[in-house]
This record gives C-alpha cells, structure tokens and sequence, in this order.
C-alpha cells in the first residue's frame, strides 16, 4: 500500500478525512509502524502545545519537552504507551526513568494515581488482564491495549481506546468500588467529576468500574456501552 504517513496522519487528527476513510486507518495503524509514529507525535505536539499556555516557568517547560523526547515510545514497547506522553507537570528522578507525577491532595489516592496515568499516557500494568476487553465499538472506541495492575490499594484490569480523532478513553474495572472524586456529582450508584481536563465517570454497576478521557460527552457513551448508566 502506497501511503504517505505524515500527510494521513495529518489529516487524520485534523478531522478532515472522511469517516469511512478514518475507520480503514484506524485499522491500518495497527499494522503500520510509520502511521501509528505519526499519529503519536501528532498527539504529542499538539499536547505540548497545550501546556505551553499553562502557567509555569521556562525551565519547566524545558524540562517538559526535554522528558518526552527522551521517553518517546519506541515501536516495541508502544503497548504500555497507549499515548504518546502528555503535557502533564512531572519531573524524572535522577539516574531512573521513574516520573514523580504531582497530584492533588484533595483528590483520593486511587482516583489521583488514575488521572496522573491518563495525563502522562501511562497504562498501569504488569500482567494480562483477567477479564475480556470490553467491546466499545457502539460508543465510537476502539481497543488499544490492556492488562492487569494496581492504582492506589485497588488492583483492576485496565484497557485503553481511542476515538476516531486519537483521543484516548481509560477504563479500569476492579472488584471493589472505586472511592469518589473530589467535588463529584453524584447520581445513585454513578458519579462524575472532572481534575484539570481530565473527565471521570465511575459506576458501581454492572461492574465497579471508572473512566477516564477528555470528554465526557464519549464517557457517557461508552458507559451505556457498558450497560453503566
């Protein structure tokens, strides 16, 4: 297949190819290493771009850019760097390639440990994951990757998707209900919450279970997906 990866790719993120065009390269990223780099350095400007308004000093923001050049994903390790790295605050531990990830204290411990996650594309896990991915098709995800780990105390099965513009979408399902973010609005056995611009949804039913994107109008979607809400 003759394709020019930087110019799909450019057109992918931008909104601009057609949807049936969008959903054969979705696919094709899965195949073709040159599309999917494409693809995540796209991400990854575009998430530098966004910190760059943020408050904070100049040698932070080096710090930032110098970070995600030296931990971009290579190829073989992209399937626990289900993002390329975001523009998340976080500086690296001197001789380790450990991120010290700031958080919020208000929020609890599982609930910060997820968004950090999510701001810095991280997937937390060690093992295969215990249950079957989720099929989140209907809410406009596909499946990237998933396995089992811990956030905070909470041990859970984590799987990763992404919309049709590359967004990414968290779920993590654990047999314990998840603690409530800070400032929630809370519905029955549901809530939702947003830290920063990062959007949260969690239900106790038909699973204990917490999402997390940028979105929230796509985590209600893939919570109905799920029979959650």
């Amino acid at each position: 297949m003759i394709h020019d990866p930087e110019r799909d790719a450019a057109t992918f993120l931008g909104g601009e190819m057609p949807p049936k065009r969008a959903a054969a390269f979705e696919r094709h990223l899965l195949e073709c290493e040159d599309c999917w780099r494409e693809v995540s350095e796209g991400r990854r400007g575009r998430a530098l771009a966004e910190s760059a308004r943020e408050l904070a000093s100049q040698q932070l923001r080096e710090d930032v850019r110098a970070a995600v050049a030296a931990f971009s994903p290579e190829p073989a390790r992209r399937t626990r760097r289900w993002l390329a790295a975001a523009a998340a605050v976080f500086v690296i531990a001197a001789g380790t390639s450990t991120f010290l990830v700031v958080r919020d204290p208000s929020q609890p411990e599982a609930i910060a440990a997820a968004v950090a996650d999510f701001r810095t594309g991280r997937l937390p896990v060690a093992q295969p994951a215990t249950r079957t991915a989720p099929d989140l098709t209907s809410a406009g995800l596909v499946y990237v990757d998933g396995g089992s780990g811990r956030i905070g105390e909470f041990r859970i099965d984590a799987f990763a998707y992404r919309d049709r513009a590359g967004n990414g979408v968290l779920l993590y399902l654990s047999d314990e209900p998840f603690p409530v973010a800070a400032g929630a609005d809370r519905s029955s056995d549901t809530w939702t919450a947003s830290d920063g611009e990062v959007a949260l949804l969690c239900a106790e039913h038909p699973h204990a279970l917490l999402l997390l994107g940028r979105d929230a109008d796509v985590l209600e979607r893939a919570a109905n997906a799920l029979g959650a809400v």
